[in-house]
């Protein structure tokens, strides 16, 4: 998504602790110089360890890592309206603004495709050191923070950070807070350790929300072991919302043989909703194999759900695949059904050649 607001001036003072703050300020407790080359999981220690000390009751402890994203993109929550009032990120750790929103295409056009930006994570913690929610969010976007002191742990690196995140999700009680977690592992891409991660999460024996989530986040993880993964869940999970996550997940992967997957699930999977949501995917893969398979369906196929769903399909292609075909159905398809549909779809499009169409088999049926 591409985000260009106007950005104001913001002024924030930096607190090196919340005890001296005043009212209303947003605490920020610094790392002390004597922990900063420590493990994460020892920076962690030390942040539950000042928070108990301080008699905090909720409370955030945060870090960043550095991620390869678009120029353009941003993880976390934008509102313009937040941006306005609240300090980024940014100000509220470093004290100036480090990766600046722009605000028109040309600051964005000079910058490369994909570029390294600071993405923090941050662990709400009750009074009790229990995880209650993780937010993750780019440095440059404001957060909503409720006021409460954060303690400021500094960078970390992938696997430390997949790791850290794993324990969250071990400890976490709530399972709002567990999916949180484990979005928070699944955007560390291409790690081996978080893909790991999500393999264990797809066990039968986890929670089919947790599963449902971990499907939808194999999807970007374009690895031989995350596709044979997909594919088990998708023929075997007991849970048809986790099946059909699959299914969209391998749609989103970046391999061939993701493709040819979805191609022979919306052919020949026995399970007919599975299939439906195969035939709806593989709509959105615009190309000539696709349109081919499509167009088989309609013509070939038995279940009339599934051959609907193949149209609807048709319909999203670009016009100068989809239309012809449209066109066809409705002039020739035995099934009076189907071409009805066809003749719906084609009155939804602008093409002229579906409204010449339509021309047509209006004044065929007024004879």
């Amino acid at each position: 998504m591409t985000i260009r607001p106007n950005i104001l001036v913001l002024a924030v003072l930096l607190w090196a602790g919340f005890a001296a703050a005043p009212a209303g300020a947003q605490p920020i407790v610094h790392l002390p110089d004597a922990q900063r080359a420590a493990s994460l999981g020892a920076r962690r220690t030390w942040a539950l360890d000042a928070a108990r000390g301080d008699r905090a009751s909720d409370y955030w402890v945060a870090y960043s890592i550095e991620r390869l994203m678009h120029a353009r993109s941003f993880i976390g929550s934008f509102s313009s309206d937040r941006q306005r009032r609240e300090p980024s990120l940014s100000l509220l750790l470093y004290g100036r603004e480090v990766e600046p929103l722009y605000d028109d295409d040309n600051a964005y056009d000079a910058l490369p495709v994909t570029v390294r930006k600071e993405v923090v994570y941050l662990v709400r913690y009750d009074r009790n050191a229990v995880p209650v929610d993780v937010t993750i969010s780019s440095i440059s976007l404001a957060v909503g923070l409720d006021g409460l002191p954060l303690y400021w742990l500094g960078k970390a690196d992938a696997p430390e950070s997949i790791a850290q995140m794993r324990s969250i999700y071990e400890a976490a009680q709530r399972l709002d807070a567990r999916e949180h977690a484990l979005m928070a592992v699944a955007l560390h891409r291409n790690e081996p350790a978080a893909l790991d991660f999500l393999l264990a999460v797809l066990d039968v024996r986890t929670p089919a929300a947790l599963r449902e989530k971990a499907a939808f986040w194999m999807g970007q993880q374009s690895d031989p072991r995350a596709l044979a993964a997909i594919e088990k869940t998708m023929r075997n999970d007991p849970s048809m919302e986790v099946r059909e996550q699959a299914v969209f997940a391998l749609s989103q992967m970046d391999l061939p043989e993701a493709t040819d997957l979805l191609i022979e699930t919306a052919r020949h999977e026995k399970v007919t909703e599975v299939r439906k949501k195969a035939v709806f995917w593989l709509g959105q893969k615009a190309s000539k194999q696709v349109l081919a398979v499509l167009s088989d369906i309609v013509a070939e196929e038995s279940d009339t759900e599934v051959q609907k769903q193949a149209l609807y399909a048709l319909a999203q292609m670009p016009a100068e695949d989809g239309v012809p075909v449209l066109i066809r159905i409705a002039r020739t398809h035995p099934n009076v059904r189907l071409r009805k549909q066809a003749i719906y779809m084609l009155g939804e499009s602008d093409d002229p050649r579906a409204l010449e169409t339509l021309v047509e088999l209006a004044r065929m049926s007024g004879r």
